[in-house]
C-alpha cells in the first residue's frame, strides 16, 4: 500500500502573519518529507502542531511519518483527527485506510476507501489500495476480481500485481501467484517485495529450501530486509527447526516492532521452543497494535493450552472466529482443546469446519465410541494417516497392523524432520557410575509414573547415578513427590528447547537415556535426534517402535515382541526374563469395602468389567461383549465412564445389538487406592483389542481380579497376554475371537473355574515377578550394564535377552 503524500486541496489563504509562518514552514517540512528526511519533517509538523494543534496538513504528514516508521497506534490518532478537520479530502481517507488496516481494523479501512472513491472516482491510489485491504481483510476472492479490473483497464504496475498474487495465495493457489511474482522479477529482478512473497508462497507449497534460498538472495542485498528475515524464519519453522527460526524471527521484530504478524509469527515459535510465558507476551504485544488480528489470538490460545489452560485457549479461537468465522487454524485449534477436555462432539464440530480429513476426525470419534462408518472406511483410514504422515499411536487403538504402524511411525518422523537424527562424536566417559537419564513429560500422577515409582526407587545408587528429566507440566503431587525423591538428580527442563535438554543431557555425562513418551501426548523425540546420550532406548510410554535409527534399544519381552517379529522395530530388542512392563508392589488398594449397590451394579448376577479408556473399544471388540451378555442371562458389562457423549452411543450400539442399555454400567474416576478397591465387585475383566489393557490390567490382577484377554498382532496388543502369562494364568490368554468369547462365557457359566483362577491369582501374587519391583529394576540393571559394556567396547547393538 502507498501513502498519498500531496498537500490537502482547499487549505485556506493564509492572510494572518504568524499563520503565513506556519504556511512557509509547512512547505519546509513537505519538501524535506518529500525528499526523505522524514526526522527533519517530523520535527518541524510538531513546531506547527504546538502553534496550531488543529492544522490539518499537519496532522495529515505527522501520521503519514508515524505510518511509515510503523507507529500504527500513533498514525490512526493523528490521522483520525486530521480526518476530522478535513473530511472531504480523498487521499487524507486513503491513507487513514492504510493506518486502520495496518492495525486490524480493515472493515473501518475499506468505508474510508470507499468514501475517498466517492470523492474522487478517478483515484487510482484509492483503487490500488482498495486491493491490498481486501487482501489484508482476508476477502481474497473480492481483492483478486478488483485486481484483474484494474489489470485489464491497464493500470499495470508491481504493487498491484503483487496484490494479486497475494489474493491467489489466499485463495489456496500458490503455483498461481508464484507466476505473477515470477513476471513481476522478470522486468525487476531485484524487486525485494516480489522476491519476499515468492518464498513465502513456495513456503506454501512446501518447497521450503527454494524459500530459503530467496530470502538468503535479499539478505545479500540488503541485510536488515526485515520480510526477507521472516520468510526465512517461517520456513525454518515449518522444517521443524524452531531454533534456527526464532533468531531470525526475533531480528525481524527488532527491525519492525510495529509489525503486528511479526510479532505473532514469533510468538508462535516460541511456542514450539517451549517458551509459553514469553510467547503470549508477544501475542498481547501484537494484540496492542492490531487488536483485531484474528492470528493473533490463535497464537495467544496454542500458548495457553499448551499450559493446559484449555477454556482458556477456547475463549481466544472464539475471539478469533468472531473476527474471521472461516480461520481454519482457529477451528483446529479450538477442536485439539475441546478434545482435550473431553468435549468429543464440539471437537468434531470443529474439525468439520475446517475440513479436517478422515486421519484427525477418526481418533476423536474413537474416544466417544462413535463408530460411523469405521469399517467400511478402514482402508481409508490407513491410506490418509500414512499419507499426511500422522503420530502413529492414536492408530495402534484402530489397527493391529504392526507394519502398518512402523510405516507410520518412519512417516512422522519426516514430518517432524527428525528421520536421520545428528551423530555426535562423544568425549572419553568419566570413570565412575553408569549414568541413566530417564525423558519424561509425566512425572505426576499418571499412569507411566504409577508403573515407574518403584524403580526409581529400587536403582543400586552404588552402581548407578540417576537423573530424571522432566518437559510436562508441574504438578507438584504424590508421585512427583516420590520420582524427585527417588532420583539423585531431578531436572525441570519443562522451559527449555529441544536442543538445549540434549545439550544437557551431554554435559552431564549421561550414558544412557530412556524415552518413556514415544509418540504420546507431550513427547519429545527431537532431544533424541539430536543424541543426548551414546545409548538411547525406547521403554513403557508407547508400545510400538519410534521408526528411528537414533534409538539403539527398545525394552521388550517374548510375548510382546516375539523373535519373528522384530523386523517390524528399528530398534534392537532387549528382552527382559518376565513381562517387560515394571510394576509398583507398594500401591496402595483402598480397605473401603464397596457394595455392589453404591456402585450401580445389581447384586446379583454376572459382573463383567473393563476399564479401558473408551478410544480403545472397536466395534469388533464390543460385537464380542454383546455377544457374551446375551449368552449370560443377568450379567452387566462395567465400562469406565469417560465422557457422556461415549456413554450415550455405547447404550444406543448395545440396544442396536439387541442388548439392553441398562447392562451397561459405567463407572466414574475416583482416587487410585478406591478404584482398586472397587475391582472386588467384578467377576472377570475382559480386554480389547487391537490395544490391550496395560496399566488397567496390572490394576485389576494386583487388585486379584482375573483378566482375559484377546492376543494381537502388534506390540499393544500383546502387552495383557505377557502380564497374564508372568503372573501364572497363561489359560486366560486367547488367539482368536470365538475362542475368547467362549472363555467368557465358560467362566461366567462355571463357577468353579472362575474360583480356581481366583485362588490361583490369589496365591502367585506374593511371588510373581510381575509385581516386584525391586527384582525387575536388578534385571534391568544387567541390561543397562550388557549395553552400557558393548558401547565402551565400540561393539554394535545386538539382541540382548536377561536371564532372571
Amino acid at each position: 500500500m502507498k501513502s498519498q503524500h500531496s498537500l490537502p486541496p482547499g487549505f485556506p489563504i493564509a492572510t494572518d502573519p504568524s499563520n503565513i509562518n506556519i504556511e512557509f514552514a509547512f512547505k519546509q517540512a513537505l519538501a524535506q518529507h518529500r525528499g526523505g528526511q522524514l526526522q527533519k519533517a517530523a520535527t518541524q509538523y510538531r513546531q506547527i502542531l504546538a502553534r496550531n494543534p488543529d492544522h490539518a496538513g499537519a496532522l495529515h504528514m505527522l501520521g503519514v511519518v508515524a505510518l511509515t516508521g510503523g507507529a500504527v497506534t500513533e498514525a490512526q490518532r493523528l490521522l483520525e483527527r486530521a480526518a476530522k478537520l478535513l473530511p472531504q479530502d480523498a487521499g487524507l481517507q486513503v491513507n487513514l485506510g492504510i493506518a486502520l488496516a495496518d492495525g486490524g481494523r480493515t472493515e473501518e479501512a475499506l468505508q474510508c476507501i470507499e468514501q475517498a472513491m466517492q470523492l474522487n472516482p478517478q483515484m487510482l491510489a484509492a483503487k490500488q489500495n482498495r486491493v491490498a485491504i481486501l487482501v489484508k481483510a482476508g476477502r481474497h476472492q473480492e481483492a483478486l476480481e478488483a485486481a484483474e479490473q484494474l489489470l485489464a483497464s491497464g493500470s499495470d504496475n508491481s504493487d498491484l500485481r503483487i496484490n494479486q498474487g497475494l489474493s491467489l495465495l489466499g485463495l489456496k493457489r500458490p503455483r498461481e501467484a508464484i507466476a505473477v511474482f515470477e513476471d513481476v522479477l522478470k522486468a525487476a529482478p531485484r524487486h525485494l517485495k516480489a522476491l519476499s512473497n515468492l518464498a513465502i508462497a513456495m513456503i506454501e507449497i512446501d518447497q521450503l529450501d527454494s524459500a530459503i534460498t530467496i530470502a538468503d538472495k535479499i539478505l545479500v542485498l540488503q541485510p536488515r530486509h526485515a520480510e526477507a528475515l521472516h520468510t526465512k524464519g517461517l520456513a525454518l519453522k515449518r522444517k521443524e527447526r524452531p531454533a534456527l527460526a526464532a533468531p531470525l524471527l526475533l531480528q525481524a521484530t527488532q527491525i519492525k516492532p510495529s509489525d503486528a504478524d511479526m510479532l505473532i509469527s514469533y510468538a508462535d515459535c516460541l511456542i514450539d521452543l517451549h517458551q509459553h510465558d514469553q510467547a503470549i507476551s508477544f501475542v498481547e504485544r501484537a494484540l496492542s497494535i492490531a487488536p483485531l488480528r484474528a492470528t493473533a489470538y490463535v497464537v495467544g490460545g496454542k500458548a495457553l493450552a499448551a499450559q493446559e489452560r484449555h477454556q482458556d485457549a477456547i475463549a481466544n479461537y472464539v475471539k478469533a472466529l468472531t473476527i474471521e468465522p472461516d480461520l481454519a487454524s482457529a477451528h483446529y485449534s479450538k477442536a485439539l482443546s475441546e478434545q482435550q477436555l473431553k468435549r468429543f462432539v464440539e471437537a468434531i464440530h470443529s474439525l468439520d469446519l475446517c475440513g479436517a480429513d478422515i486421519s484427525i476426525t477418526q481418533p476423536v470419534r474413537m474416544g466417544m465410541c462413535d463408530w460411523e462408518g469405521f469399517e467400511k472406511n478402514a482402508e481409508m483410514l490407513r491410506s490418509a494417516a500414512i499419507e499426511k504422515k500422522r503420530s502413529p499411536f492414536p492408530f495402534l487403538a484402530m489397527m493391529d497392523e504392526p507394519q502398518t504402524h512402523l510405516e507410520l511411525a518412519r512417516g512422522h518422523l519426516e514430518a517432524l524432520n527428525i528421520s536421520n537424527g545428528i551423530q555426535r562424536k562423544f568425549p572419553q566417559r568419566r570413570k565412575g557410575r553408569i549414568r541413566v537419564g530417564y525423558f519424561s513429560a509425566n512425572y505426576f500422577n499418571h499412569a507411566v509414573m504409577y508403573l515407574m515409582a518403584e524403580l526409581f526407587e529400587s536403582h543400586s545408587k552404588e552402581q548407578f547415578e540417576i537423573h530424571a528429566f522432566s518437559f510436562g507440566p508441574k504438578i507438584f503431587d504424590t508421585m512427583r513427590h516420590r520420582a524427585e525423591s527417588a532420583v539423585e538428580h531431578f531436572h525441570d527442563v519443562s522451559d527449555q528447547t529441544d536442543e538445549q535438554i540434549a545439550d544437557l543431557a551431554r554435559d552431564l555425562s549421561i550414558d544412557i537415556a530412556v524415552d518413556l513418551m514415544g509418540f504420546t501426548r507431550d513427547a519429545r523425540p527431537s532431544i533424541f535426534a539430536n543424541r543426548c546420550a551414546p545409548v538411547q532406548i525406547n521403554y513403557l510410554g508407547y508400545p510400538g517402535t519410534s521408526g528411528a535409527e537414533y534409538m539403539d534399544y527398545i525394552i521388550a519381552d517374548p510375548v510382546v515382541v516375539p523373535p519373528q517379529s522384530r523386523h517390524f522395530f528399528t530398534e534392537t530388542v532387549v528382552y527382559m526374563p518376565h513381562c517387560y512392563l515394571v510394576n509398583d508392589s507398594r500401591r496402595a488398594i483402598s480397605d473401603r469395602q464397596f457394595t455392589r449397590a453404591e456402585l450401580g451394579l445389581p447384586e446379583a448376577g454376572f459382573v463383567f468389567c473393563c476399564f479401558n479408556n473408551n478410544h480403545k473399544i472397536l466395534p469388533s471388540t464390543f460385537d464380542s461383549w454383546m455377544r457374551i451378555l446375551q449368552a449370560i442371562p443377568n450379567s452387566v458389562l462395567w465400562l469406565l465412564k469417560d465422557n457422556s457423549a461415549a456413554v450415550e452411543n455405547l447404550i444406543c450400539e448395545a440396544e442396536k445389538r439387541g442388548v439392553s442399555g441398562y447392562r451397561l454400567v459405567f463407572a466414574p474416576r475416583m482416587p487410585v487406592d478406591e478404584h482398586l478397591a472397587r475391582h472386588r465387585a467384578a467377576d472377570l475383566f475382559i480386554d480389547t483389542l487391537p490395544y490391550n489393557a496395560h496399566t488397567t490390567s496390572s490394576d485389576a490382577l494386583w487388585a486379584g481380579l482375573p483378566v482375559l484377554t484377546l492376543a494381537g498382532n502388534a506390540f499393544a496388543g500383546r502387552v495383557a497376554a505377557s502380564l497374564v502369562a508372568t503372573v501364572g494364568l497363561p489359560e486366560l490368554i486367547t488367539y482368536t475371537p470365538h475362542e475368547y468369547e467362549s472363555k467368557a462365557i465358560e467362566l461366567a457359566t462355571h463357577s468353579n473355574k472362575l474360583i480356581e483362577l481366583r485362588e490361583k491369582l490369589r496365591a502367585a501374587l506374593p511371588g510373581s515377578p510381575l509385581f516386584d519391583g525391586q527384582r525387575f529394576t536388578r534385571n534391568l540393571e544387567k541390561a543397562y550394564h550388557m549395553i552400557f559394556e558393548r558401547r565402551q567396547a565400540k561393539l554394535p547393538n545386538e539382541v540382548i535377552s536377561i536371564v532372571d
